[in-house]
């Protein structure tokens, strides 16, 4: 596969694919786990990730991040979920909400983000995941043309790792 084709199997993943197009124990939902994950806990923590994913059990988003073989990522997420003293199963979102004011503490304002370490880690799971499941992802791309205005954006992006970094590079650098 050229650089082009990995790329747009990655926006595919990390634009289009939602949990809940997937059965749980299939490859694909854990990866759509993992990256709700990476996306929400990098852009507003791990408090925000946990009440943005009500829907999803803790547990399950901790057992997809070991699937995908995100180690560093899953003791990471394992240890917040310790720290709070619950597994937070699927609920409403006010249910969560409630959850997580009665369980977060101050100590744990110091484990609300995804450290560079868990995100690097994280993100070659997923990398390996696309390449596993490139042509599925190249077909949800015919199925979910890139709209117009993200096509024509210019998005400040992280440092990613593999096969994705050299794509990067050349398309920002």
């Amino acid at each position: 596969m050229d650089e082009a084709q990995q790329m747009t199997a990655w926006n595919n993943l990390v634009m289009n694919a939602e949990p809940s197009d997937f059965e749980a124990g299939d490859k694909r939902r854990a990866a759509a786990i993992a990256s709700t994950y990476m996306g929400l806990a990098n852009n507003g923590g791990m408090n925000s990730f946990l009440s943005c994913s009500h829907d999803l059990d803790a547990r399950e988003v901790l057992a997809s991040l070991e699937a995908l073989g995100a180690l560093i990522a899953a003791a990471q997420f394992k240890a917040v979920l310790e720290q709070l003293g619950d597994d937070l199963p699927a609920c409403k979102y006010d249910d969560r909400e409630d959850a997580l004011d009665r369980l977060w503490s101050d100590d744990l304002n110091e484990m609300d983000f995804l450290s560079g370490e868990a995100d690097q880690d994280l993100a070659k799971a997923l990398e390996r995941h696309v390449e596993e499941f490139i042509e599925f992802y190249l077909q949800r791309a015919e199925n979910n043309p890139e709209p117009e205005w993200l096509a024509n954006s210019a998005v400040e992006v992280q440092q990613p790792t593999g096969w994705l970094s050299r794509i990067y590079r050349r398309l920002f650098h």
